[in-house]
């Protein structure tokens, strides 16, 4: 496990929550949601978003009672199916939910969405009432451990919280939510409220991946990853020579920035990652058009590097070379790794949720792909530093690990890089 799959917070009846969950939209049914939730559970993720209206309630809770965990390990979020809204249905609907997952109670139950789903934007304000009239014995029941809401905007929560029927608050909002895309209105009651927010579609189904500035962020992190494992294994072996000129690991790339960059010290001082020879050049900012289209042309995915090994010790040998290889490394913002199958399909894109950007020079050094920071991992990182919990894809299973795999973090002037999209949210 990560330290990101296993930090919780504390929702605002006191109930712990995991800070990273993962999502099975659009997975199919039956086998492959088993398949999933189970790569999963290996990977350490201990909460899983399901949805009655997605069908994948029963295969779910398959893979949890053939995981041997123990009902109280794994943190279980279902919905309301939208098309339901009278007090009745709902205590139905929710026992039905209960029995296909196979378990006594749930740790979190939401409404799916304010409104049907072929009604989107209609006012059901009175509806929405009653539901939570129903939501609110099933919560007191002890069935469910905690309630909320998703899809819900800032008109939806004040329906709710202006209400004298209101006994206890939603505790979850679930939206969606990736850099570029905060919903400010909704964000600010959420926080006023104590409501947790929760980020479904992270990655913008997958097109993260193709954000210029995070994947100059991610290249400058990578590279401060691979020069401190270096270090680290050059300081630790008897037999390693001291740097010299014909092992220049800190001679910048052909076109990066030096060491002594304005960018590189802002790294160096607000992290531990150190400024890095294959660091992208000057410090990340908006993307103009220019920049955006100059690298928009992805290679194939590497599809055999999940990064789930440990990190291996490398000799003295090892670290001259890589050293060398270093030097010559193109920044990883020039490696973007994407499905070029999936433009123009909503369901072949939402498949990239999980996909990663690998750069081949961190490879060559150590052979180790958990040295690579992502921009998938970048934004995962970002929505954690905003306070969101992000629910990820939990497809493909591959890339699961991979991701959770946050344990770094990102400098002011980097997160204030990421804020900046929302100007040019047409871009991503």
């Amino acid at each position: 496990m990560t330290s990101a799959t296993q930090a919780t917070l504390r929702l605002n009846n006191a109930y712990p929550m995991p800070m990273l969950g993962v999502g099975f939209w659009q997975i199919p049914a039956g086998r492959e949601t088993v398949t999933s939730a189970t790569a999963a559970l290996r990977a350490g993720f201990r909460l899983f978003d399901v949805s009655e209206s997605d069908r994948n309630e029963k295969g779910v809770g398959r893979a949890l009672h053939n995981s041997g965990l123990h009902r109280s390990q794994v943190f279980i979020q279902t919905k309301l199916t939208a098309d339901v809204k009278t007090y009745e249905e709902t205590l139905l609907h929710f026992e039905t939910s209960l029995k296909r997952l196979g378990v006594d109670y749930v740790d979190s139950y939401l409404i799916h969405a304010p409104w049907p789903w072929m009604e989107v934007g209609a006012n059901y304000d009175k509806q929405n009432r009653d539901v939570w009239r129903a939501m609110q014995d099933i919560f007191l029941s002890g069935r469910a451990r905690s309630i909320g809401v998703s899809n819900f905007t800032d008109h939806d929560l004040v329906n709710l919280l202006d209400w004298d029927g209101l006994q206890i608050a939603p505790a979850i909002n679930q939206i969606e939510l990736f850099p570029g895309h905060l919903q400010p209105a909704t964000v600010s009651i959420c926080q006023e409220a104590g409501i947790a927010l929760q980020a479904y579609s992270p990655l913008a189904t997958g097109r993260i991946l193709r954000v210029p500035v995070l994947r100059k962020i991610a290249s400058i992190l990578t590279a401060a990853r691979e020069e401190e494992l270096l270090a680290a294994n050059v300081s630790h072996d008897p037999t390693a020579a001291s740097p010299s000129s014909d092992a220049p690991a800190s001679t910048p790339a052909p076109g990066s920035s030096s060491a002594a960059s304005p960018a590189a010290a802002s790294t160096s001082s607000a992290s531990s990652d150190a400024p890095a020879s294959a660091a992208a050049p000057d410090s990340p900012s908006a993307p103009s058009q220019a920049t955006s289209e100059a690298l928009l042309t992805p290679p194939q995915p590497d599809t055999h590097l999940a990064g789930n090994s440990p990190l291996q010790p490398v000799s003295s040998n090892q670290a001259a070379s890589a050293a060398q290889s270093l030097s010559r490394a193109q920044p990883l913002s020039r490696t973007l790794c994407a499905d070029p199958s999936a433009s123009g399909n909503f369901a072949s894109q939402n498949s990239l949720d999980g996909v990663t950007c690998v750069s081949p020079n961190a490879l060559l050094t150590v052979q180790d792909s958990s040295l690579v920071i992502s921009p998938a991992q970048v934004a995962l990182r970002y929505l954690l530093n905003k306070g969101f919990i992000p629910i990820m894809s939990a497809r493909p299973k591959e890339y699961l690990q991979y991701n959770a795999d946050l344990d770094f973090d990102l400098t002011d002037e980097q997160m204030d890089a990421i804020d900046a999209l929302a100007a040019v949210r047409s871009r991503i």
